[in-house]
C-alpha cells in the first residue's frame, strides 16, 4: 500500500493504493513503454471511430466549423474569377490570332 498526504499544519488529504491497484497501475506503465508507435497510431484510430459512430452527427459539428464568407466578400470572389476568366479568354484568342496569321505566312 502507498499513501500521500499534503505539508504541514494542512489537512491532510490520504490516498490509499490497494495492492491490486498498483499492480495494475505497473502493468499499465509497462505496456505504455513496450507499445510501438504502430500499436499507439492504431489505438488513437479505433478511439476515434468509436466517437464518430454517427457521421450525421460529425458533418453537422463540421458545418459549423466553417467560417462563411459575407455577402460582399463572396461578391467580391465571383467578380475576381470572372474576371480572371475574362482575361484568359482575351489571351488564348490574342494568342490564337497571332499563330494563325504566322502559320498562314509560312504555309502559303
Amino acid at each position: 500500500m502507498r499513501a500521500t498526504g499534503e505539508g504541514e499544519g494542512e489537512e491532510e488529504v490520504v490516498a490509499i493504493e490497494t495492492e491490486e491497484q498498483t499492480e495494475e497501475r505497473k502493468e499499465e506503465e509497462l505496456s505504455v513503454q513496450t507499445q510501438t508507435p504502430g500499436d499507439i497510431l492504431r489505438q488513437q484510430k479505433e478511439a476515434k471511430a468509436d466517437e464518430g459512430n454517427n457521421i450525421f452527427a460529425g458533418a453537422s459539428e463540421e458545418i459549423g466549423l466553417i467560417e462563411w464568407p459575407t455577402a460582399g466578400k463572396a461578391m467580391q470572389t465571383t467578380g475576381v474569377v470572372i474576371l480572371g476568366i475574362v482575361l484568359s479568354a482575351v489571351f488564348l484568342l490574342v494568342v490564337n490570332e497571332v499563330l494563325s496569321t504566322l502559320s498562314g505566312k509560312i504555309f502559303n
